[in-house]
């Protein structure tokens, strides 16, 4: 079953007390956890050591190589590009529905 957008606007417009509201939010980060999850488990099963990434850093692609996966992030070797173009290198450890394989 599909619904739109507009369709569950107009279903939260049409809730009249706190409590029915709350559970609403309630079930809406259930199910943002559940489809983080589920990215964190599909970038997971494509890395390893090695393998290059991209990070989206402020709309702005930048480049890596995965040093260490953990449960839920990744210990990530980051080329990074400052303003006057010189390269800077560094670990960071970053959430695995932040990267992309490259």
């Amino acid at each position: 079953m599909s619904y739109s957008i507009i369709d569950a606007e107009l279903f939260i417009n049409s809730i009249e007390s706190t409590e029915d509201l709350n559970r609403v939010i309630d079930l809406i980060k259930i199910k943002q956890k559940q489809l983080r999850s589920a990215t964190a488990r599909k970038v997971k099963s494509q890395i390893s050591v090695g393998t290059r990434i991209i990070v989206n850093l402020d709309g702005v692609p930048q480049y890596g190589t995965v040093k260490e996966v953990k449960r839920t992030r990744a210990v990530v070797q980051l080329e990074l590009k400052d303003m006057e173009n010189e390269l800077f290198t560094g670990r960071y450890n970053v959430p695995l529905g932040l990267l992309k394989v490259a």
